[in-house]
């Protein structure tokens, strides 16, 4: 069974290079005067933190191009990839799925990648990759050349899984679902939804907010996926690592991970650099 990676902003925050979501938020809000609204970013879901800011703006477009998600491109294209970044490209994996806006991933390899979208998405991504020698690179969540496609708001969550779950749960038109499990092969046009579905998925560095909906549906969605359909899905594994010590809160994703068949990887109080490599070495 392929091995798939789903990478979150952890990589980045490998070196000094990487840049925080506090780095974003505190950005966003000084262009909208939103700073009274982030004094409580630890307890309102960043996505409607974000709607928020964003309805401060009085200059939303219609096609969701808002000034707001332009800063973020802007920001975002500062990143320098690390060597963890080139480490993984290494790998020759077939796909790789990250919640990043960023190039790093590829830019670790080469400065000429082009997208291979199986269609056209003007504001989600459920199709979008680079393709980078033999390895798909998909960005769920959008990239920073096309700004429209960055998904930071709850609208544009619920959106995404809105034409997510469309196609999954299609027999006309999810490769995987029709049971074609080789659907590389194939002309089918397949999503990094299918992929989640159908490989082994080791889910690193990343927090998995509550706020995002989408891979929370399909992490349910896969746990119901055999039963439902009769078709087998590969496992999924995350690698729930912190420098902290483990509180009332780990234990709770935990306990709601494991309930939905979720292979959960434990590592508490460790050192992240030492841990990566460790785990880039026997992938």
């Amino acid at each position: 069974m392929p091995k798939t990676l789903f990478l979150g902003n952890g990589i980045n925050k490998l070196t000094n290079l990487g840049i925080g979501w506090d780095d974003v938020l505190n950005d966003l809000a000084s262009e909208v005067d939103g700073t009274k609204l982030l004094k409580h970013k630890d307890y309102v879901p960043f996505t409607l933190i974000y709607e928020g800011l964003s309805s401060k703006s009085s200059e939303n477009s219609k096609r969701g191009i808002t000034p707001l998600k332009k800063k973020v491109a802007k920001l975002l294209r500062k990143m320098e990839f690390n060597p963890f970044h080139k480490q993984v490209m290494d790998l020759g994996i077939d796909h790789i799925i990250t919640t990043n806006y960023d190039y790093s991933l590829e830019n670790s390899i080469s400065n000429f990648f082009k997208p291979e979208n199986f269609r056209k998405e003007s504001r989600y991504s459920i199709f979008r990759r680079a393709k980078v020698g033999n390895t798909n690179v998909w960005h769920i969540h959008g990239e920073i050349e096309k700004p429209e496609t960055i998904t930071l708001g709850h609208e544009q969550y619920s959106g995404q899984l809105e034409h997510l779950r469309k196609h999954l749960t299609s027999k006309k038109v999810s490769p995987f679902r029709k049971n074609y499990s080789n659907f590389e092969s194939s002309d089918l046009e397949y999503s990094w939804g299918d992929v989640f579905l159908r490989d082994e998925i080791h889910i690193v560095g990343f927090s998995l907010d509550y706020s995002e909906i989408d891979i929370w549906w399909l992490l349910t969605f896969k746990a119901q996926y055999e039963s439902r359909y009769k078709i087998t899905c590969g496992p999924t594994i995350f690698h729930y690592w912190s420098d902290k010590l483990q509180d009332e809160k780990d234990m709770g994703k935990i306990e709601l991970l494991k309930s939905l068949k979720v292979r959960v990887d434990e590592k508490f109080g460790i050192n992240y650099e030492k841990t990566y490599v460790g785990f880039l070495k026997r992938f």
